[in-house]
């Protein structure tokens, strides 16, 4: 996942599978769901999650693959 800290979009790449039913949830960290963004995909493997509107703090990103939580990372908002 980078970049992190991010301004705008953050980009989830794996080259070990190919990304497909992709969602992702932002939580703040008391872990308020805040925003379910957009998420585009680039490639087979690499998908970009909208995180523009969020304000300038840490948030915790939750990327699930068909409903299954397969990654969950701290990012910071500049």
């Amino acid at each position: 996942m980078y970049p992190n800290p991010a301004k705008s979009q953050i980009f989830i790449k794996d080259e070990t599978k190919n990304l497909k039913n992709i969602t992702v949830e932002i939580s703040d960290a008391v872990g308020r769901n805040l925003k379910n963004p957009r998420v585009q995909n680039l490639s087979s493997t690499e998908i970009s999650v909208d995180v523009d509107g969020l304000l300038p703090q840490s948030y915790i990103i939750k990327v699930y693959e068909n409903k299954t939580l397969i990654l969950t990372q701290k990012i910071i908002k500049e």
